[in-house]
């Protein structure tokens, strides 16, 4: 357990996806190869301790103790009004010339930071969250939840 404690976490090249469902990424070959021994040799709970799972405790819908949380959910009928239609070209012209128009505030920050997940189909960055898991945005397969 001590050399796992020191090794897990060591970070160099090569790093990234492996083809071990227990193991998806690693930060190194050091790492990978303590976390394949912590998951041969090490109890459960030895191994939450140090965050490493396997691919059955990834896939469990909620850890022991932890509850899920309640969503509200609505009927079909209640649905949101359809947004506003985006003006024509001349009327976003007819509002600059006059002065009245404003940009509507920009959220490209957020969106280009992304997850730093990488689909293991097409190795895309573009990863959304979609409840526990990540859902490519290129491809459309997921992170192995559903």
């Amino acid at each position: 357990r001590a050399f796992i404690e020191a090794f897990v976490n060591t970070r160099f090249e090569p790093a990234g996806m492996t083809d071990d469902p227990d193991i998806r990424m690693a930060s190194s070959i050091v790492d990978y190869l303590f976390r394949r021994l912590a998951v041969e040799y090490l109890t459960t709970d030895e191994r939450a301790e140090l965050g490493i799972y396997t691919r059955e405790e990834r896939m469990q819908p909620t850890l022991p103790g932890v509850e899920e949380s309640i969503t509200q959910t609505t009927q079909g009928t209640d649905v949101f009004a359809d947004p506003k239609t985006i003006p024509s070209a001349s009327d976003l012209v007819a509002q600059i010339d006059a002065g009245t128009y404003s940009s509507p505030p920009s959220h490209g920050a957020t969106k280009a930071a992304g997850t730093g997940m990488i689909c293991s189909s097409c190795g895309s960055a573009n990863m959304q969250r979609a409840g526990a898991c990540y859902v490519c945005g290129d491809c459309g397969s997921s992170s192995g939840c559903s």
